[in-house]
């Protein structure tokens, strides 16, 4: 989890945009679009960035047409332990 929370999230080429777009995602699920409009970014960036946190399995795609909506994966919050220290991060990150 820590190698994993490092590449994610501390990397310059990226990690910013990764933390704005799991803070939102640990209040509510959001469509590409919608977080696009929250965080002021363009949505092909968004998309970029939800597709490498698929990967990694840190989020889920409720399903594959347009406007799906994400949120943070089931084995994310599996894990309580981890999940809970992972949620503390991100937030001291962008406090």
């Amino acid at each position: 989890m820590d190698k994993l929370f490092i590449s994610m999230f501390l990397s310059e080429r990226g990690g910013k945009t990764r933390q704005k777009i799991v803070i939102k995602l640990l209040k509510r699920p959001y469509n590409a679009n919608q977080l696009s409009k929250k965080i002021n970014m363009q949505y092909r960036t968004i998309k970029h960035h939800l597709n490498i946190l698929l990967e990694e399995n840190i989020i889920e795609k409720e399903n594959k047409k347009y406007g799906a909506l994400y949120s943070i994966s089931y084995k994310m919050k599996r894990d309580e332990k981890n999940f809970e220290k992972f949620k503390k991060q991100i937030q001291e990150l962008n406090s």
